[in-house]
């Protein structure tokens, strides 16, 4: 965190643009989904662990 507070270095940081993270947007989805269903619950202490869901093969006629 010095460097980043650090005035000699206030022109040596960038920022390149952004990437989806769909593993995040689905959990996202998923936890906003949450609250929506459970308003009295509360959510903080709960871990949304994201699994990737196999590929499937496009059929073929054959």
């Amino acid at each position: 965190m010095s460097e980043a507070t650090d005035p000699a270095n206030a022109q040596a940081f960038v920022v390149p643009p952004p990437r989806r993270d769909y593993a995040s947007q689905a959990a996202t989805k998923v936890r906003k989904q949450y609250e929506k269903d459970y308003p009295h619950d509360d959510p903080s202490s709960l871990t949304w662990r994201v699994q990737r869901t196999p590929k499937t093969e496009p059929e073929t006629d054959g």
